[in-house]
């Protein structure tokens, strides 16, 4: 593991217009979940998120860093 900080998530969706919904339909329960595991972030800044999204013809392209 080269940072053993950085927690890596690999998510496949059929396109990023539903990638995209995933954040705007957030349960209660998805928000105390954070709550609870952000209790455990000891850095000063808050975690720092970014995306990488993948296309058919398998080339990378690095998405805006999310809020």
């Amino acid at each position: 593991m080269s940072n053993p900080s950085r927690f890596v998530e690999t998510v496949l969706v059929e396109s990023w217009v539903e990638h995209r919904r995933q954040y705007d339909r957030v349960t209660n329960s998805d928000k105390v979940v954070e709550e609870r595991v952000l209790v455990f972030h000891i850095a000063q800044e808050p975690p720092k998120l970014s995306e990488m999204v993948y296309s058919k013809d398998g080339k990378q392209y690095p998405s805006q860093n999310c809020d």
